[in-house]
């Protein structure tokens, strides 16, 4: 599943949308050409480590955003919105899941050996 129907979000931002557009580029680095059906399973799972915190961290940011949010003890706005922007911006799925592959082969492999 991709997107909202992974990780629904409320109807604004367009990041139900955008997690979609990552969870392709996630999917494509963890399923590169040649990869075989035995290591499906494995590569799901995988997509769930890539992918899990990010989408979850977005939805409530977006969440908070909607809601305005305030700290109960400060009352100040949880969500601060140039942390968003970076966190939002500043991230690529593509290398993020070829990171988690490269560091589930390195680590299989050393089991084989």
């Amino acid at each position: 599943m991709l997107g909202d129907a992974a990780h629904p979000f409320l109807p604004h931002q367009g990041q139900g949308g955008a997690q979609a557009m990552e969870d392709g580029a996630a999917l494509g680095a963890l399923f590169p050409f040649g990869t075989t059906t035995s290591e499906v399973e494995d590569r799901l799972k995988l997509y769930m480590e890539a992918r899990y915190e990010r989408a979850t961290t977005i939805q409530q940011y977006t969440r908070d955003s909607a809601f305005n949010k305030l700290d109960k003890d400060t009352g100040i706005k949880i969500m601060d919105p140039m942390q968003f922007v970076s966190y939002n911006f500043g991230h690529d799925a593509y290398d993020n899941a070829s990171t988690v592959l490269r560091e589930y082969l390195t680590a299989k492999a050393v089991l084989i050996s």
